[in-house]
């Protein structure tokens, strides 16, 4: 492209920015059944006119606007570095950072919203299909349906780097024989129920688009 094309291309650009498309007319009232009228079809050509036209539409995402995230091999998560946008109602933070789940940071690299970052390089859509999902296209695909349709999907948090609070006992060698003996008794013995300690398995708590913003989820689903 030479240097008069790319001006002619910008000058086009800032034009039909300055004249954002702000409403889609279109067919208020649907009919049950196709009358096939010529009143009818006059409506439906303008109707598929103006779609066109919204979509051929240039547009331009400001790369200022995204949030950004290094991949992290190890823990197969993405820390973000740069919160934006609606970077907040996906992943979890602790007291080392903001986190997202691999799908999570798949969809926002694939809707334009995240930057993700391996050894200082931003990934590619191809190069994030491989490094970052690899064999879990399925949940990755359940995923984004769900996502693109207004559910919110939720993952419980996991621990990155965090303390442990329990104490370690160091057994004198005379003693871990015993030791080993003794929980293998405990672990055939019978063992103690408590109901309150049971969770279901799952993989994410699923709100749907009405109820998104309320603190109880409408159902939990795992993937098989």
């Amino acid at each position: 492209m030479t240097d008069l094309n790319i001006h002619n291309w910008a000058t086009t650009l800032i034009e039909t920015h300055k004249k954002p498309l702000k409403y889609l007319e279109v067919i208020s009232n649907k009919s049950l059944l196709s009358t096939k009228s010529e009143e009818e079809l006059a409506l439906i050509d303008i109707h598929l006119k103006n779609i066109f036209e919204a979509s051929s539409r240039d547009r331009v995402e400001r790369r200022c606007v995204r949030a950004v995230g290094c991949w992290l091999p190890v823990e197969k998560l993405v820390e973000v570095k740069k919160v934006c946008g609606l970077i907040n109602n996906f992943g979890f933070a602790n007291r080392n950072g903001k986190y997202l789940y691999p799908e999570e940071a798949m969809f926002l690299l694939e809707t334009n919203r995240l930057e993700i970052l391996w050894n200082n390089v931003p990934m590619s859509i191809q190069q994030a299909y491989q490094v970052i999902i690899d064999e879990d296209i399925h949940k990755y695909l359940l995923y984004r349906k769900l996502s693109l349709e207004g559910f919110r999907l939720l993952k419980p948090p996991v621990d990155i780097g965090e303390p442990s609070k329990k104490k370690l006992c160091v057994l004198p060698e005379n003693e871990k024989h015993v030791d080993c003996n003794l929980k293998l008794l405990q672990d055939s013995g019978p063992q103690s129920y408590h109901s309150a300690d049971v969770k279901d398995k799952f993989d994410y708590k699923i709100y749907i688009p009405e109820h998104s913003n309320k603190d109880i989820e409408d159902f939990k689903l795992h993937i098989m």
